[in-house]
């Protein structure tokens, strides 16, 4: 307010003094531009190199052949848990058997004495072999076996070492395709950098040739 009365005074003033009025023309107000879309940021790598560093990785072993020959050379594949129950409900259908054999052995001495006649010894000896087969069905184990129950309890812990065998080949699969690309994509500069990543192959491959028994270059 203040400084609008300032401005008509200073007006005033110059109209006493014979000025010519001043025009106070606003000046146009521009309509903002439009601001332009912002490019994308260029990656700080070669795509092209990338995509021919993924397609030079070596292809076998693939990570399901890691991963089945891990299992396998654990014994902790999915079919021989099958395998185990189908075999736990056989056996409740199969009968238990019992064999028994008996072998006898008699021997005897008779004295025939008759009259106006020599006395005489005979022996008597024979052989007896007996063999008994006894055969038992339990018809309960058929509707509920305890060996299935066992066996399923079985089948549970090895679902569960399978799981954790399977999370360590794989972390270690990937670990080592990393280490591959890294050779290639970023050599390390410094000798102690490129001998832990060196080692740390040899390391890898080791425990993984270990837990397959494939052969890894």
């Amino acid at each position: 307010m203040r400084g609008s009365i300032l401005v008509l005074a200073w007006l005033g003033v110059l109209a006493w003094l014979g000025d010519p009025p001043i025009e106070i023309t606003a000046a146009p107000i521009e309509a903002p531009t439009q601001a332009e879309p912002l490019e994308p940021p260029a990656p700080d790598f070669d795509p092209e190199r990338l995509a021919a560093a993924l397609a030079a990785l070596p292809e076998h072993p693939s990570l399901a052949e890691v991963q089945a020959a891990a299992l396998r050379h654990a014994g902790i594949d999915p079919s021989q848990a099958r395998r185990t129950l189908q075999r736990a409900r056989a056996a409740a259908a199969a009968p238990r058997v019992s064999v028994q054999f008996d072998h006898r052995f008699d021997q005897g001495w008779v004295l025939d004495q008759e009259a106006g006649s020599a006395d005489s010894l005979r022996n008597d000896a024979g052989n007896q072999s007996v063999l008994r087969v006894d055969a038992t069905w339990d018809l309960d184990r058929l509707v509920f076996s305890s060996d299935e129950l066992r066996v399923t309890r079985t089948a549970l812990d090895l679902a569960d070492w399978r799981e954790r065998v399977l999370i360590e080949i794989t972390q270690l699969y990937f670990e080592r395709q990393r280490i591959l690309l890294e050779a290639r994509l970023a050599p390390a500069s410094e000798l102690e950098d490129a001998l832990d990543r060196a080692l740390r192959l040899r390391e890898i491959e080791g425990v993984l040739a270990g837990l397959t028994g494939l052969e890894f270059e």
